[in-house]
């Protein structure tokens, strides 16, 4: 609001008043900016302090003189607490998020609890009982169920418990097909809020027919029935209670008198303390402290400061940097994928002696087996030519033999009359007649 250059004498108004008006603007300015610097990145309104009051963390007290970063703490005397953040923060249960912290206690003896609660998108606080049934057997119901009623038809029986071993919660049922303000149904399996708990006694149930007997009218009306009543085939599932929060962050630790951070990650939905439960929307920082449970003592105060809620889904841990260091560079090259080696169409291993083994080689291929003691005929140079002369060294011996130390070698006829008389020789010779033939470097017989 700017009254720069404006006559305000002519609506008659008290310069005081407008005096006023301008400072509150001013400091809702300030405010909004401080809200906002608050946040940054950071899912967590007012994580550090930096609006210098308890926003957001109204069960706390808010320390300006004990920080670790930012304007203040949040300090909390309480023995035995459950504590939640105000604000809603909405998630996305497929993607990834942690919750850190830095956290300290007076004296160092008290236990803690750091995670989240679960709320659908409706804004309702998610039970066990709510989504529990998800790790159980789905089954229908065999009769109509109405109000008033004091037993339960099933299809099938599994799963549902009544011995004296298990304990009462497990006593209970969950109906699926729950719809949210939104009108969307929830499917089977996931999340409901319609059900019946701790609903009948040990030794309820018959196996036979599958009928539980109920230790108290039943009392569910159907939202979705215009006369309340869950119809025959209505899918059901045995329901329990449990762990109602994600601790994530820390569980059942002794913090100790300086400054300690804490940290952990929450991803997709299931039943445990890294998941969120089924239906979940929102959540809201837990805190549990100064307990004297579980080893803890009483008599304990913690302070928590620089709370921080981010969406790490595609953030790049030191661990995953790690092992991406270790990898090797490129290759530069397409490699063989060793499951191929030794298969069809794959390619040939090595034995013990880096050869292929005989099995992997075609069957055409001449094998040692094959050749019994003729060997390979692998004539290598250093053994059949040792003087390195490009000639055999057998073939150079039979070279260097003079004709005169031949034996067995035949007789050279040396004259005509030899080879026509000679009949070893008759089968050689080209040429008869008369005359001689013009090349005398073949034999003639003259007829």
């Amino acid at each position: 609001m700017n009254f720069v250059g404006k006559d305000l004498r002519k609506n008659n108004v008290d310069i005081e008043t407008i005096t006023g008006a301008q400072a509150k603007v001013d400091a809702a300015e300030q405010r909004v900016q401080k809200y906002v610097q608050s946040r940054g990145e950071n899912l967590v309104t007012n994580g550090t302090g930096l609006l210098g009051d308890k926003t957001n963390f109204s069960s706390f007290t808010f320390d300006g003189s004990q920080v670790f970063a930012g304007g203040g703490s949040f300090f909390s005397q309480i023995q035995n607490s459950t504590q939640f953040s105000d604000e809603l923060i909405p998630v996305d249960p497929l993607q990834k998020y942690r919750f850190s912290l830095m956290a300290k206690q007076n004296l160092g003896i008290g236990k803690a609890y750091f995670g989240v609660v679960s709320y659908d998108i409706d804004g309702k606080i998610i039970t066990p009982y709510d989504f529990y049934g998800s790790q159980y057997p789905i089954t229908t119901l065999a009769k109509e169920l109405k109000v008033g009623d004091t037993e339960i038809h099933l299809v099938s029986s599994i799963g549902f418990m009544d011995n004296s071993a298990t304990p009462d919660h497990r006593h209970s049922i969950v109906f699926w097909g729950y719809k949210n303000s939104f009108g969307y149904e929830y499917p089977a399996g996931t999340y409901s809020r319609t059900g019946f708990y701790i609903g009948w006694n040990t030794s309820a149930i018959n196996r036979t027919t599958h009928v539980i007997t109920l230790n108290k009218p039943f009392n569910v009306s159907n939202p979705n029935d215009a006369q309340g009543i869950f119809r025959v085939g209505h899918s059901v599932s045995p329901t329990s209670s449990g762990g109602s929060y994600q601790y994530m962050t820390a569980s059942n630790v002794t913090i100790p008198t300086v400054w300690t951070k804490y940290e952990g990650t929450i991803m997709g939905t299931g039943i445990g303390s890294t998941s969120f439960p089924h239906g979940t929307g929102f959540i809201k920082l837990l805190f549990l402290l100064n307990r004297n449970t579980s080893g803890g003592q009483a008599g304990d105060s913690t302070w928590v400061n620089n709370l921080e809620f981010y969406n790490v889904t595609k953030e790049v841990t030191d661990a995953e940097k790690s092992t991406w260091n270790g990898k090797q560079n490129a290759l530069g090259f397409t490699p063989e994928n060793s499951i191929n080696k030794g298969k069809v169409n794959g390619f040939a291993g090595l034995d013990a002696n880096a050869k292929v083994p005989y099995e992997q080689l075609p069957s055409d291929i001449v094998k040692q087996a094959d050749l019994g003691n003729a060997g390979y005929g692998d004539m290598t140079k250093a053994i059949y030519d040792t003087n390195g002369n490009g000639i055999v060294d057998r073939a150079a011996l039979s070279d260097s033999v003079d004709w005169a130390n031949v034996t067995g070698k035949p007789t050279i006829p040396t004259k005509t009359s030899q080879i026509t008389n000679d009949s070893s020789y008759k089968s050689t010779i080209i040429h008869r007649g008369a005359t001689p033939p013009a090349d005398t470097g073949i034999f003639w017989q003259p007829t």
